[in-house]
């Protein structure tokens, strides 16, 4: 955390990095969208090393023992998403086939929460279906996209 340490203490930043630490409830795709949002907020320098250097300094638990034992090759983000960009790496290793079919599982079982607003339901099946492999998927398709939603909601 040296590199996000460094940022905090030369200047402050708008909003603040986001962590990620490569649990299976957590979508790498997501991860790098909002980790690119904030490093465009914070009004950074255009340098995917820098980039890199940052991102690097987000990853923690699991995703941090994978970058220092299985990427060692990886020294930028978003270089041509060649194999030696975190951003690409990352995605490929967290948001694997294998994960995506088990969010595509839980697409196919989601439901309503008892409690939850129609509003709050809408936007979990939308990331679900997004986590899932997006609009269309192998197993999802469009037209079964609409039934499982009005099959989980209550």
């Amino acid at each position: 955390n040296n590199a996000l340490g460094n940022i905090n203490a030369t200047r402050g930043l708008v909003v603040e990095f986001p962590l990620f630490g490569g649990s299976e409830n957590e979508d790498a795709e997501e991860w790098v969208q909002r980790f690119t949002d904030a490093y465009t907020t914070n009004a950074l320098a255009d340098d995917n090393v820098n980039r890199f250097r940052i991102a690097k300094g987000c990853l923690v638990g699991t995703a941090k023992d994978w970058l220092r034992t299985e990427g060692v090759n990886i020294d930028n983000w978003g270089a041509n998403n060649n194999d030696t960009s975190l951003d690409r790496r990352i995605v490929s290793k967290y948001a694997s086939d294998e994960i995506k079919e088990r969010w595509q599982d839980e697409l196919e079982n989601i439901k309503q929460g008892d409690k939850e607003s129609v509003t709050g339901y809408v936007t979990r099946f939308r990331s679900m279906v997004k986590k899932a492999g997006g609009s269309c998927t192998s197993r999802i398709t469009k037209e079964n996209i609409y039934e499982r939603f009005v099959i989980g909601i209550y």
